[in-house]
């Protein structure tokens, strides 16, 4: 998602989100453009599983103020990625960027 931003944004990312037993599922965002910034564990949406198989997956969502952008075009990018060797299944996914004054 493309958004022309001052210095900061709201950031809101969705999704329904599923490991193996004892995995982390993260669904983070890296920005590219007038500011490039990595993914990170610190503003993901993240579910941890526990160590049973009846654990289950969740529906929800995660809000995070981006206060460190260069004004201009921005491109917000999702990223995925579990630990270890673990996989884990990411469905009904969004973000959504709202530029802030």
């Amino acid at each position: 998602m493309t958004v022309t931003t001052g210095a900061r944004a709201l950031v809101i990312l969705t999704a329904y989100v599923e490991s193996t037993t004892g995995g982390i599922a993260y669904m983070g965002f890296a920005v590219s453009g007038a500011t490039t910034i990595a993914a990170g564990d610190t503003t993901a949406l993240r579910r941890t599983m526990g160590t049973s198989t009846s654990t289950g997956g969740v529906q929800d969502s995660a809000i995070f103020v981006v206060s460190s952008l260069n004004a201009g075009s921005n491109t917000f990018t999702l990223q995925y990625k579990t630990n270890g060797d673990h996989t884990a299944t990411f469905a009904n996914r969004s973000i959504i960027v709202i530029p802030l004054n």
